[in-house]
């Protein structure tokens, strides 16, 4: 199963437009959802920390893929990118 999230804009607009997405979106079956949330918290920190008027893109996307038994994890990614938009108008 995999799952991402992403979004543009300033921050405060950013943290509740990513906020939504990880809130609406279906629940991973373990252990992706542990890292799905993880990651969410983490990003709530991050976007929390910036300045209301910065401008950010983020993007957030994770997958897990178990062996052939279903039961361990044979391979799992993550990636989590906040750029900050320099000269953003707006």
């Amino acid at each position: 199963m995999s799952w991402s999230v992403s979004a543009v804009g300033k921050a405060g607009a950013v943290a509740s437009d990513v906020a939504k997405q990880f809130s609406s979106a279906p629940k991973c079956p373990a252990p992706e959802e542990t890292i799905r949330q993880a990651a969410a918290a983490l990003l709530a920190t991050v976007l929390a920390a910036q300045s209301g008027s910065q401008a950010l893109k983020i993007s957030a996307w994770g997958s897990t893929v178990l062996d052939a038994n279903g039961k361990s994890v044979a391979s799992s990614q993550l990636s989590i990118t906040v750029d900050p938009i320099i000269g953003f108008v707006g």
